[in-house]
């Protein structure tokens, strides 16, 4: 697809507009739990809770 030199066909161009339109959404509640984890690791590190997989430490010397 990415090396196609035709014009995208009718059924090209209604799969992206689905796509398009499914994805709108998706990204918008993928960034409130981007959001929401954000808080909560805050959250963790306030109240000095151990490391957590992924979470990354705020170091102090």
């Amino acid at each position: 697809m990415w090396r196609a030199t035709t014009t995208p066909t009718k059924s090209n161009i209604d799969s992206y507009n689905v796509a398009a339109e499914e994805f709108e959404p998706l990204l918008a509640q993928l960034k409130s739990v981007i959001n929401k984890v954000e808080d909560l690791e805050v959250k963790l590190e306030n109240f000095k809770a151990p490391f957590t997989p992924g979470r990354i430490p705020v170091w102090t010397k």
